[in-house]
């Protein structure tokens, strides 16, 4: 899960990053950069759904720490 996770908070922060630097306009900059949070998360669901947590304490430190931190580097 770590690793899965790793990426993912990668992906969030490259992806407004390398839109940043495209030669888009604004508006299309801002739209494409919306759909970031809702992209990780689909995928972040997507995983959870296929994954079973190991323990008790995993499950809790993805749902007090992982996903909030993925949440607030969404925005």
């Amino acid at each position: 899960m770590e690793k899965f996770i790793e990426t993912l908070e990668k992906e969030v922060e490259k992806k407004p990053r390398s839109l940043e630097h495209s030669h888009l306009n604004v508006l299309k900059k801002s739209s494409e950069a919306s759909l970031v949070p809702g992209n990780s998360f689909q995928l972040l669901k997507e995983f959870i759904d296929s994954h079973i947590p190991k323990s008790v304490a995993e499950e809790i430190e993805f749902f007090k720490i992982v996903k909030p931190r993925l949440y607030n580097r969404s925005f």
